[in-house]
Formats: structure tokens, C-alpha cells, sequence
């Protein structure tokens, strides 16, 4: 089976965008550190092709922006860029995400699993979505707990995104040793993942990373370790 085909097989069937379970932070802290069995699973990352939002200068967030033409041939290069072949692929429930993988793998990759999942969304950026980009300077002070009305802030965030990792290695263990991953996401959730893989831990520099479209990002990772840039509290408290 192709992966192409995989994907539209299961992405297509996906019901509902809530299917996974976002951990409280408790629950999170306990499941730390995450440990590969026996051999590292090699996780390769990709932000989607350029977006209608992308390309207009927009606030993107959750908003169900389409790729433009550009974005398309983005994604079909990037197959060169990819394996042939992985033990499990991930994309969001947005179409972005979503078209992106199906169109970097197509009749070239294969895969086993393939799940589209809410936890890797774009954070929501409420009132902001379809304005003008802009600079904030909450951003750029590292304030992981800053929300924009109606959207969610980088520890929302990061929850969703720890949650996601959580589950990765488990399926990941279950499935085989040194077991290889594609996950298709957004600039927001690669920021924390980056931060959390290699172990950052400035919130500035978390917030600051920068990922281009349709490109590869890849890490060989062992154990995954709490993240260093978050404030204690958050976990402590176990909200």
C-alpha cells in the first residue's frame, strides 16, 4: 500500500477533530522522561507548504487556510527530501498539514500508521486570525502564558504538544525498535517541540525559532527529557 494511499484511507475517515487526550500537567510530569526501547526512534519534521495566510502576510493560527499554488510544488519537492519509508506518519487536522503530507509522499513513500492529530494543530490566535502580521512583544519577552482574546498561549500549547509526545513514543515502543516517524505540523508546535528535543531553555528562544515551508527537519532521539524552559509551577500544581 502506498503511502499516499494510507493517508487517504485513514487521514479521510478521521470522524472528529477531538480524538486524543490532552494530559493534565500532572499527569504529563509523571510520564517524563520518555525513553525509546532498546534503540532511538529517528523523528522527522515538517512545517507545511506556504498557506493562503502565508502568502497574504496574515495571522494564520487555527484558521483552515488552504495552500496556495506555490505551497503545492513545495510540498511534491520536499519528496525528494523525505525517507521511503516510515514506521508511522502524523499529520494535523488541518488541510494544510494534511495536503502537505498526502502530496510530499505521494507514489513514492510508504507507511503502516498514518493519524491526523488535533494536538499538533496551529495554537488558535483568536481575535488576531485574518489580521495583519504583527510583532508582539509578549512574544518577543518569551511569555509562554500570553493568550490573544479568544486564542490560546504557548503553555496551552505546549500541553497539547507534550501530550502528542507522550503518545508518539508509546505507539512508537509498541511498534518496533528504532522506529522512524514523519510528522507533518505548523510553526507554532515545531517552536516547542525544537525547544523540548534540544533542550532549550529560554522561553525567548523557544518563541523566537523560525521554520521555513515545506522543509525537513530531523532528530534521532533516545530519551526526551522534561522541558527546561517551562516554569515549574505549571506541572506542580497539577493543573
Amino acid at each position: 500500500m502506498t503511502f499516499e494511499r494510507s493517508i487517504r484511507q485513514r487521514i479521510d475517515q478521521v470522524p472528529a477533530p477531538l480524538l486524543f487526550p490532552v494530559y493534565d500537567w500532572k499527569q504529563l510530569y509523571e510520564f517524563f522522561p520518555l525513553r525509546a526501547s532498546y534503540a532511538p526512534h529517528t523523528l522527522d519534521f515538517i512545517r507545511h507548504g506556504e498557506s493562503e495566510g502565508n502568502a497574504n502576510g496574515l495571522v494564520t493560527g487555527s484558521w483552515d487556510a488552504p495552500l496556495t499554488q506555490r505551497g503545492v510544488e513545495q510540498a511534491r519537492i520536499l519528496s525528494h527530501s523525505i525517507h521511503a519509508f516510515y514506521d508511522i506518519a502524523y499529520c494535523s487536522v488541518l488541510s494544510r498539514s494534511k495536503e502537505t503530507l498526502r502530496l510530499a509522499a505521494e507514489d513514492r513513500v510508504e507507511t503502516t500508521f498514518t493519524f491526523s492529530d488535533q494536538r499538533i494543530n496551529e495554537r488558535s490566535l483568536g481575535v488576531l486570525e485574518g489580521k495583519s502580521r504583527r510583532d508582539l512583544s509578549q512574544y518577543a519577552l518569551g511569555d509562554l502564558s500570553f493568550a490573544p482574546a479568544g486564542g490560546e498561549s504557548y503553555l496551552d500549547l505546549t500541553r497539547r504538544v507534550l501530550s502528542f509526545l507522550v503518545d508518539l513514543f508509546d505507539t512508537a515502543n509498541r511498534h518496533g525498535i528504532g522506529v522512524r516517524v514523519l510528522v507533518s505540523t505548523h510553526a507554532g508546535p515545531l517552536r516547542v517541540l525544537a525547544g523540548v528535543l534540544d533542550g532549550i531553555t529560554e522561553p525567548r528562544e523557544v518563541l523566537a525559532r523560525e521554520f521555513s515551508n515545506a522543509r525537513l527537519y530531523s532528530r534521532c532521539i533516545a530519551e526526551v527529557s522534561w522541558p527546561r524552559f517551562l516554569p515549574e509551577t505549571e506541572y506542580l500544581n497539577g493543573r
